[in-house]
């Protein structure tokens, strides 16, 4: 049988690969940006696959062997070809061919052109008064900050559109400019193409139209005319193939460039989309007998619910068995959830080389081989973000004036008084924008102050960033006095409205990060004003502008993720955030707060003298409900829900891959109570009243009668919303170890199960831990509890501190 073929020596591997790298590689130019190579004469392809990609050359303009590599430490490690990989697997996976943040000559260009210096200079005065090239700033670090390159492309709004681009952590300016260039230059083709005429057509398909292939399967077409000129006037548009390997109407469906421009497929192919590396859509099984043979092997094994429900395009009249094996095999889709296609590809590379349907090869013999059929799960190999993503900063208007500090003095008198107590609450963000454990905590300090009419002012960047400002700078800062806005000041001004009131008020401090603040300024007032100073460890930013501790105990690697030793892509300014942090904390005494008992286990990772000092003080309390309220457990399938917020490290390629495999089965539906952009339609969303209340996601999940909810976190969350709201309605939690907060709350859940890793999880599901802890749950009534947020620690007797 065709699809049972075997071909693993070294000698058939490299063909293919060389064969594979034919079909896209750029000769002329590999030897006109390597002419030490051309200078020997050389054959350029074979250079390439021999010395020329370990020396770092690049195969074609559009791949750089050393961005790809430095993207993707997996290929980097594994000692194979870049550009193999790419075209086998990587291109389909989504995985950039370059790094689109270090533009080509041509790109930048057309990013110099469409640049606005003076506009951007303007906006910026902190880039203007450093001096600093503003083309270079902005593609270093302006759009990373959510600065604008022009007044007619704003950043924050093209990332709001393009999830994927954000999840990719890709200049979205530059994304924008290289999609319109390519673009332009598929026109250009498409233009050319289209005014070809068919002779010239004729001599370009001719010797790769296979005459035979194509009357075998036409036999309508008289054998007295030219088959390739048929296949030129009608074949193409009728859905008839040149060759076994090239579906016209597959390449058609699939660049919409062509459909658009209605050329003839094959033609572009061969002078443009090889080049380019489009996929040709094979006809592998041309024989109908072999087809019939493939589709009785697998019939059996095959999940044709799943295969529906996931791939929505199939509709209800195409088999889709049939499907499966002409074309969905090669477009990466799993015949069942329990198998990966891409996955037995790269385990098993005679299987690729020889292009056999990896799931037939499996039911067939690689079964009896005891292949393995799939990598084991990491989340962080499920999605295009990485461990160091952080969420979209906020776009605050650029105030057109600044306040002087005689104008911030008044209105803090104004408020405060003479012999009052002023309270300067220092945040990365607006308090309303602030998420995880600082939005609980800045909450709950607003509500606290208001009511003991305390006069409050914050502080945050007018432009946020991750990391501080640099030593140079006097970043601006919002001023909200009371919950309002009162307008932006530089961070010199503020600090001098400070000290001129600082002998006839007291002023308490309370910092919940720094990120976009010049912390030395800061210090200096800081370690003068007279008051209590308190600062929070939210998070991890003390350690890392990336705000986690993806291995929290010193391990090698994350038990969780299975990532290696801490490491992020601010790791090169880490030695000079951890000076400046240090600095910090020895200008002043703090008192240090966390707002859990997970937070202060893992302030050993940080530069505070003596953690044992921390003071916990939870945000916020489960008890026991004073009515003893209880709620009637769910019947039917298992509902399984996802609460933290909807962000990469929170666990959501996990919950998206679980319900990937059991959306279908009829025994399990998924909700997330987050919003995701990208969210698949196998997974409901449920709005909250409040995204960021705890009591309101504990009151949605009583209401959707939640039986499971997955917390975990691939770092040690200092607080977990989603854990204390599950506790609260009753639910099982499903947690892993090492996520903090959350496997904290777990333990404490009547039914709950905390596993080792993401692969444990998945097994829970498939092999009925899960269902086994659900039926526990179900056996009788759901008792509730009481969930609260406790007051803001604003005095050393505040409830809750110990």
């Amino acid at each position: 049988m065709p699809f049972s073929r075997r071909g693993s020596s070294k000698g058939s591997r490299d063909a293919a690969d060389r064969d594979l790298v034919a079909t896209a590689f750029d000769a002329e130019y590999y030897l006109a940006n390597n002419p030490d190579v051309a200078a020997t004469g050389a054959d350029p392809l074979r250079h390439f696959m021999s010395h020329g990609w370990r020396e770092g050359r690049d195969p074609a303009p559009d791949f750089s062997v050393n961005d790809y590599m430095e993207m993707n430490p997996d290929v980097a490690t594994s000692g194979a070809n870049p550009y193999v990989h790419y075209l086998r697997h990587g291109r389909d996976e989504g995985r950039p061919g370059r790094n689109t943040s270090a533009p080509s000559r041509e790109l930048r260009a057309l990013i110099d052109r469409h640049f606005d210096t003076e506009f951007y200079l303007s906006r910026n005065k902190d880039v203007a008064s450093l001096g600093l090239d503003p083309v270079e700033h902005f593609l270093h670090e302006g759009w990373r900050e959510r600065r604008d390159p022009s007044p007619t492309f704003s950043v924050a709004t093209y990332l709001a559109q393009r999830p994927d681009v954000a999840a990719a952590g890709v200049n979205p300016f530059v994304h924008f400019l290289n999609d319109e260039l390519v673009k332009e230059r598929a026109r250009a083709r498409a233009l050319e193409l289209a005014q070809m005429d068919e002779e010239t057509r004729y001599k370009l398909i001719e010797p790769e139209f296979d005459v035979a292939f194509y009357r075998e399967q036409n036999p309508d077409v008289p054998e007295s005319s030219d088959a390739a000129l048929h296949y030129l006037r009608n074949g193409w548009k009728e859905g008839r193939d040149p060759a076994p390997w090239f579906s016209s109407s597959r390449y058609i469906k699939d660049n919409t460039d062509v459909a658009e421009a209605a050329i003839e497929p094959f033609s572009h192919f061969l002078s443009v989309g090889r080049n380019e590396g489009r996929r040709t859509f094979k006809t592998v099984f041309a024989d109908v007998k072999a087809l019939g043979e493939a589709h009785e092997a697998i019939v059996e094994a095959f999940d044709a619910a799943f295969y529906q429900g996931i791939n929505r395009d199939i509709g209800g009249d195409i088999d889709p068995i049939d499907h499966y094996l002409r074309h969905g095999w090669q477009e990466g889709r799993d015949p069942a959830p329990w198998f990966s296609t891409r996955g037995y590809l790269e385990l098993n590379e005679d299987v690729a080389a020889a292009e056999l349907n990896p799931f037939v090869h499996y039911i067939t013999s690689g079964r009896d081989e005891g292949r393995t059929i799939r990598q084991p799960f990491r989340r962080w190999e499920a999605t295009s973000a990485r461990p160091d993503s952080l969420p979209p900063l906020p776009v605050y208007t650029q105030s057109p004036t600044l306040l002087t500090p005689a104008i911030i003095t008044r209105r803090i008198i104004e408020s405060v008084g003479v012999d009052g107590t002023l309270l300067v609450s220092v945040s990365d963000v607006d308090p309303a924008d602030a998420t995880g454990s600082a939005g609980v905590a800045l909450a709950s300090e607003a509500a606290t102050v208001a009511g003991i009419r305390l006069p409050y002012l914050n502080l945050h960047p007018e432009a946020p960033r991750p990391g501080f400002a640099a030593r140079a700078e006097d970043p601006v800062l919002r001023l909200l006095l009371g919950g309002t806005l009162i307008g932006s000041a530089k961070t010199s001004s503020v600090i001098e409205a400070l000290m001129a009131v600082r002998y006839t008020m007291v002023v308490d401090m309370v910092f919940h990060g720094l990120a976009g603040h010049h912390p030395e300024r800061l210090a200096a007032y800081a370690g003068l004003s007279g008051g209590r100073r308190m600062m929070w460890l939210h998070d991890y930013w003390l350690a890392c502008p990336c705000r986690r501790l993806l291995n929290p105990d010193g391990r090698t690697s994350n038990p969780i993720t299975g990532e290696p030793a801490h490491s992020c892509r601010f790791d090169k300014g880490r030695p000079e955030q951890t000076r400046r942090v240090g600095a910090f904390l020895s200008e002043t005494k703090f008192t240090y707060l966390a707002p859990s008992l997970a937070a202060k286990r893992n302030a050993r990772r940080l530069p505070v003298a003596d953690p044992q000092l921390i003071v916990v003080a939870p945000q916020l309390s489960v008890g026991p409900a004073a009515d003893g309220a209880v709620r009637n457990a769910a019947s039917g399938p298992i509902r399984v829900a996802f609460a933290a917020d909807p962000l990469d490290d929170c666990a959501w390629p996990l919950f998206q891959e679980i319900a990937r495999r059991h959306a279908f089965d009829g025994n399990h539906t998924f909700v997330t109570f987050m919003p995701r952009p990208d969210l698949p339609h196998f997974i409901s969303y449920i709005p909250v009243e409040t995204q960021a209340s705890a009591e309101s996601i504990a009151e949605a999940m009583m209401n959707e009668a939640i039986d499971v909810v997955l917390v975990a976190p691939s770092w040690p969350v200092p607080v977990s919303r989603a854990a204390h709201a599950a506790l609260a309605a009753g639910c099982a939690i499903i947690s892993t170890e090492g996520s903090g907060n959350a496997v904290d709350l777990a333990a404490q859940a009547p039914h709950h199960l905390v596993l080792p890793t993401d692969e444990a999880v998945l097994e829970a599901f498939a092999g009925g831990a899960v269902a086994d802890l659900v039926a526990q749950l179900r056996a009788a009534p759901i008792e509730l509890q009481a969930l609260s947020v406790n007051p803001a620690p604003l005095a050393p007797s505040a409830p809750g501190m110990r």
